[in-house]
């Protein structure tokens, strides 16, 4: 059974200093860690230009930062993650790691109950990518079921194997000209947006393709839905990555409310299991009323989402 002491958390990015509790939002951040995890190793890898103190951290990353990018009128940070993530996993020191924003809070054990649960899940190793199982969030990873974009899996949370977090963002950066990639080229769908690929399909596409070098061929942009590419994706959703819900992971967004997200397109846990025993051949008739699905569906309603915007004032 994995304990906490065999866990480091790695905070990354820029400090959120806004006010939240009795300090900003990073320093309650890893407080919260501390309170739930209190053997774990705490790595709080920033920016050399932007540290303030911050305190319970067992270590402190500074690196150069490597800017961010504007693009029509949004902010696209993902070269950032990588080296804030990279440099802060390579300093952990026990055998699992947990990569999250730092703006994450923690709110209960639960992402050490998920990698119990992984720990003895199987998993087709011949199939598999990674040593062990990677536990990510369900919000922003995109049902192939419902909306054709592989591989995006959100990149709020990673939680596995040192080596295999290691690996994850040992990686290329995300190359200036892919930023503005459909700017002028016109893009197979109407609403794309003009990067080329999003920064979790970038992150994962990447270290897959580290491991497999044919999948630089077959994955020319992140709208690219071949057969061969949906069987990549199922296949690392059934041996590598396990989607779980913020309950189920126990964190809490400080930055965004539920109803933000779109969420008719959105997996659940239940979308992964489904597909985990579609590829392991078990049998479906063990699934159970998907009650996730239902509210998703419910806060979908657009009615529901303006009604929800006006009571939190978003």
């Amino acid at each position: 059974m994995i304990t906490d002491n065999e866990i480091s958390f790695v905070v990354q990015g820029a400090l959120d200093k806004r006010k939240y509790k009795n300090s900003f939002v990073t320093q309650e951040v890893v407080n919260s860690i501390r309170k739930f995890y209190p053997s774990s190793e705490i790595i709080l890898s920033t920016w050399v230009n932007q540290y303030i103190e911050v305190e319970n951290c067992d270590k402190i990353v500074l690196s150069e930062d490597p800017g961010g990018y504007l693009s029509n009128g949004v902010h696209l940070n993902v070269n950032r993650q990588i080296v804030s993530s990279l440099n802060g996993v390579r300093e952990s020191t026990r055998v699992y790691s947990a990569k999250l924003r730092s703006d994450l809070l923690v709110v209960n054990d639960g992402m050490l109950r998920c990698l119990n649960y992984l720990n003895n899940n199987y998993r087709r190793t011949s199939d598999a990518v990674f040593e062990g199982w990677i536990a990510c969030l369900n919000l922003t990873s995109i049902n192939m079921e419902r909306h054709p974009r592989a591989l995006a899996i959100c990149d709020w949370i990673y939680a596995g194997k040192t080596e295999d977090i290691q690996s994850l963002f040992d990686i290329q950066l995300y190359p200036e000209e892919y930023f503005e990639f459909y700017k002028e080229k016109k893009c197979i769908k109407d609403d794309c947006s003009r990067q080329r690929y999003n920064a979790e399909q970038w992150i994962l596409f990447q270290s897959l393709a580290n491991k497999n070098d044919k999948l630089k061929n077959f994955f020319y942009d992140g709208w690219v839905d071949s057969e061969y590419i949906k069987f990549v994706h199922s296949a690392l959703l059934a041996n590598d990555i396990c989607i779980f819900n913020k309950w189920q992971l126990g964190v809490k967004s400080t930055k965004y409310r539920l109803q933000f997200f779109a969420l008719e397109k959105m997996m659940t846990h239940k979308d992964w299991v489904r597909n985990y025993v579609r590829y392991h051949n078990q049998n479906e008739k063990k699934l159970n009323i998907d009650s996730e699905r239902y509210l998703y569906n419910i806060l979908s309603n657009n009615f529901v989402r303006s009604l929800g915007k006006k009571i939190v004032g978003r």
